[in-house]
């Protein structure tokens, strides 16, 4: 089956903007130096400027691309892994996005 069998999704798709992206794919490898031992804990985690540097450039690069209503929290999750709940938003569209997640591989 290739790409041209597949039906196509023309509304209702969201993808989140670069930055988000980017973001999430951090945290995995952070989840995922968790995981090996290589930080202790998602506690841990949360203190060293390593991780609050990735939190603090993702912020700047949303605000860049236009969002001005600006959230991301990482808190512990449950198993020992570092979440993250995010909102951000654009006033003069009136759109907001908001969720938590705990970015990991399966």
């Amino acid at each position: 089956m290739s790409d041209r069998d597949l039906p196509r999704r023309e509304h209702g798709q969201f993808q989140h903007l670069a930055p988000m992206r980017d973001l999430l794919e951090e945290l995995t490898h952070v989840n995922d130096r968790i995981m090996t031992g290589d930080i202790t804990s998602a506690k841990a985690a949360m203190r060293t400027k390593w991780v609050k540097d990735i939190l603090d450039t993702a912020e700047r690069r949303l605000r860049d691309e236009g969002a001005d209503s600006v959230s991301l929290e990482l808190y512990a999750a449950a198993g020992g892994w570092l979440g993250l709940t995010w909102a951000y938003g654009f006033s003069a569209d009136g759109f907001s996005f908001s969720g938590s997640q705990v970015p990991r591989r399966r």
